[in-house]
């Protein structure tokens, strides 16, 4: 289970508490284990720093206490995305990790700085399109609630689409044109 934590950690940087990348972040349960997070680097040293904390379980009705720690300049980052989700990737490598996604349409795939984009041959008719889609992650949403978030930074001439569907169709998403 994840849950995000909203701190403002450019006060920790700029007292000198916290160092600028947040390298020396750890957090830990109850019991004193630690704990699997990620830092959302588009968020860090602001007022409104994103970091999200894989608990152990979190039930209705109780208190879970989880501990963060930081100020140990000699360490160094724990913030690790696939350890904290299901599924995560920042699309910060230079290809595809084609042991989390597939694609198929007739279309072409860059990355960069963190940004992926799909360039569908506008010739193929009688729509273009493409699909960019999980490999080998199933989820129960009925079981383990999900978040999905995704960034569209501008749509030309189509319609972005990011849902979940099952093997039928069903399933519910939002798009953009």
């Amino acid at each position: 289970f994840q849950v995000k934590i909203v701190m403002n950690t450019s006060t920790l940087i700029s007292s000198g508490k916290l160092t600028l990348s947040g390298r020396d972040i750890r957090f830990l349960n109850e019991n004193g284990d630690p704990l699997s997070f990620w830092i959302d680097p588009d968020s860090f040293n602001s007022t409104n720093s994103e970091i999200w904390v894989k608990v152990d379980e979190m039930l209705a009705s109780t208190t879970t206490s989880i501990y963060m720690f930081y100020g140990n300049t000699l360490v160094s980052s724990l913030s690790n995305g696939d350890d904290t989700f299901e599924l995560f990737d920042d699309f910060n490598s230079l290809t595809i990790d084609n042991t989390k996604w597939g694609n198929t349409g007739a279309s072409v795939i860059s990355l960069q700085s963190g940004q992926i984009t799909l360039t569908t041959d506008a010739s193929t008719t009688p729509y273009p399109s493409s699909m960019l889609y999980s490999n080998n992650y199933s989820f129960d949403s009925e079981i383990n609630p999900m978040i999905i978030e995704s960034d569209v930074i501008q749509v030309e001439n189509g319609y972005a689409y990011l849902g979940i569907e099952d093997a039928s169709g069903n399933g519910w998403g939002v798009g953009v044109d």
